[in-house]
């Protein structure tokens, strides 16, 4: 998987990490941003935002 090559070329956590922890990490550090929680389901194309 590309995503999980440069995630462990560029980083130092030295184990796989799934696109899925991934798209959580974004939308926890975003939410923690102030970015609204409909921005963030719209930028991670959640079908559910309510």
């Amino acid at each position: 998987m590309v995503v999980n090559t440069a995630f462990q070329k560029y980083s130092k956590v030295g184990k796989k990490i799934s696109t899925h922890v991934l798209r959580h990490l974004f939308s926890t550090n975003a939410i923690n941003k102030a970015m609204s929680i409909h921005e963030v389901a719209n930028q991670v194309e959640h079908s559910n935002q309510d």
